[in-house]
């Protein structure tokens, strides 16, 4: 009786984790509404936290930084706004000037490769509509911004009860010992997500800057919708940089004669990107993000399957937080060494299982 329910018990276990991943699953599909602002809420909530951090260390008071850094939120978000606005429109009025320079382009390759060739593209691009274009633009950033009123009153209780989660969990697991553990483990993650979501907004903010900077000093239109939209691709693991660089350079294209500012756009425009992404980011990051590579294009599949666009955006932040937690919870551990790019997921840190109590974690108690 007892060897019949020890044979069976491994293959419970492993059909209730089965039905627990389904459910999970299927919450994350169907549940996408609901979820989709919480998890910016909660990412929103970290940033945050991590400036109201850093103004309390220069002596200002709790509610003043809470202030100024919520303060600071919303006008980064309403700036984004308007320019998705003023820049979606401006395009729809310049469509019609870059499909006549497209014609003329055509012209030329004609020369080269055969009026087949270029009758494909013609009809590929007699197919683009302008409104529909700016309709896409307006609806991805509809994803992540849509609901903006609602991401900001959960990122406001967020923060109201930001201190009290610890204390009802200290109250739900007793003993000094644990307690002690459960803090550790919880700073440590805390700070390792903030640290992650702060390095990867700077340095995105950084790539938008330069790429802003590049596109009006050689006066290419839409200078700010390209450089916001490098600063949002820049999460975008792989593909996002080379988006980001593609499409400025395709509307250089579309407004020069010359080719030899565009290629010159081009490649100051890939410098930039190569530049932040394997010398400064690597260099602020260090092994705060230690992804394999498959890792990264698995999950970024995964979130753009379920969530459209906006989990584009999330895949990478969601994946290394998801990392940073498992890596400091000894039952998880197995997942994130899965997940990491060389089987160490630790950051530069000493693991806090380690310094808590100089002894492994699991042994209290």
């Amino acid at each position: 009786m007892h060897e019949q329910a020890a044979s069976t018990g491994p293959l419970q276990r492993t059909a209730l984790s089965v039905l627990m991943a389904g459910a999970i699953l299927v919450l994350l599909i169907y549940g996408k509404t609901f979820l989709l602002p919480v998890v910016l809420a909660c990412l929103l909530t970290s940033l945050l936290t991590t400036a109201i951090m850093r103004l309390e260390k220069l002596g200002f008071p709790t509610w003043f930084s809470a202030v100024i850094a919520i303060s600071a939120g919303l006008v980064g978000l309403v700036v984004i706004g308007l320019v998705l606005q003023s820049q979606a429109g401006a395009l729809e009025q310049a469509w019609p000037q870059y499909t006549s320079r497209l014609q003329s382009l055509l012209a030329d390759i004609s020369s080269i490769t055969g009026p087949e060739f270029v009758a494909r593209i013609e009809t590929a691009v007699s197919k683009l509509d302008a409104g529909k274009l700016v309709a896409s633009l307006a609806g991805a950033a509809g994803g992540i911004f849509g609901d903006i009123a609602l991401i900001l009153l959960y990122t406001g209780f967020l923060l109201a009860e930001r201190g009290t989660l610890r204390t009802k969990l200290n109250i739900l697991i007793p003993g000094e010992d644990q307690n002690r553990e459960l803090n550790d483990v919880l700073n440590t993650v805390g700070r390792g997500i903030r640290r992650y979501l702060s390095i990867k907004t700077a340095v995105s903010a950084l790539t938008g800057l330069l790429t802003y900077a590049v596109l009006k000093i050689y006066g290419v239109h839409f200078a700010e919708l390209s450089g916001l939209l490098a600063f949002m691709l820049n999460f975008i693991p792989v593909i996002g940089s080379a988006i980001a660089v593609v499409i400025p350079a395709a509307l250089a294209l579309m407004q020069f004669d010359s080719f030899a500012p565009v290629i010159q756009v081009t490649a100051l425009l890939a410098c930039a990107q190569g530049l932040v992404g394997n010398v400064v980011e690597p260099k602020m990051m260090g092994r705060t993000l230690n992804l394999s590579p498959f890792v990264v294009m698995l999950t970024l599949t995964f979130w753009t399957t379920i969530w459209g666009m906006a989990g584009a955006f999330l895949s990478v932040p969601i994946t290394a937080s998801a990392v940073i937690v498992c890596r400091d919870i000894p039952s998880f551990r197995w997942l994130a060494v899965l997940l990491s790019a060389d089987g160490q997921p630790e950051a530069s840190e000493e693991p806090v299982q380690r310094r808590a109590s100089g002894t492994p974690s699991g042994s209290s108690g």
